[in-house]
C-alpha cells in the first residue's frame, strides 16, 4: 500500500493479458465486486468511465462509489498492447473526509484483491463480456441486461428468476446472449 498525499493507494500488473479480456474484466468490476462482498458489505457501483488511445497505450479512467456511503475509488487502467501488460492504480477516497479513512483502506485493498484473482486463471471468458448484451435464461427465458448479473470468475451466471446456473462462455458462442441496439 503506497499513499499519495492521505489517500491511500493500491496498484497490482498483469502480464500476458489480451486486450479484449481487459475490457471485459473492466466492464463487469461491480458485478465481481457484489458476487464477492458479504451481507453487510457495501455495493459497488460505476459511476462513469473513460477509455483512450495513443499509440501502442491504452488507458482508462473509471469511478466507482459504495451508494450507502461517502467512499469513492477510481481505478486508472494502463495497458500496453505491445507488451500485453496492464497495470491498475486504485486510489480510494472518503468524500466526507470524517472518519471513513479505514473504509476507504479496505475499499482500495478489497478491489485490488479483485484484480488480483485474475493473475494465472484464463481469461478468455471476459473477452465476451460487453455491458450492453442480454441474458437470456435458457431454462425459464428471463431477460437481464448483463451488466445487471452476476458473473463469477469462472465465467458463471445464474438466473434471478428460477436459479439455473448457466457457463457464461458456452452462451457467447451458441449465440444465446443478444446485443441491445
Amino acid at each position: 500500500m503506497q499513499h499519495e498525499g492521505n489517500q491511500p493507494m493500491e496498484t497490482i500488473e498483469i502480464f500476458g493479458i489480451k486486450e479484449e479480456n481487459l475490457l471485459g474484466i473492466l466492464g463487469t468490476l461491480p458485478n465481481l465486486w457484489n458476487a464477492k462482498k458479504g451481507s453487510s458489505e457495501p455495493s459497488l457501483k460505476l459511476l462513469f468511465d473513460k477509455f483512450g488511445n495513443k499509440n501502442e497505450l491504452l488507458f482508462v479512467v473509471q469511478a466507482f462509489t459504495h451508494p450507502s456511503s461517502s467512499i469513492m475509488i477510481t481505478l486508472l487502467t494502463e495497458y500496453l498492447r505491445d507488451l500485453e501488460t496492464a497495470k491498475f492504480i486504485i486510489h480510494a477516497y472518503d468524500l466526507n473526509v470524517v472518519g471513513g479513512v479505514a473504509e476507504a483502506l479496505w475499499s482500495g485493498r478489497r478491489l485490488r484483491d479483485i484484480l488480483e484473482g485474475f493473475v494465472d486463471i484464463d481469461l478468455s471468458v471476459f473477452s465476451h463480456l460487453r455491458g450492453d448484451e442480454i441474458f437470456v435464461c435458457p431454462k425459464c427465458s428471463a431477460q437481464y441486461r448483463l451488466r445487471a448479473m452476476r458473473i463469477t470468475r469462472d465465467g458463471r451466471v445464474e438466473c434471478q428468476n428460477c436459479g439455473k446456473i448457466v457457463e457464461y462462455s458456452k452462451l457467447a458462442k451458441k449465440g444465446d446472449i443478444d446485443i441491445d441496439t
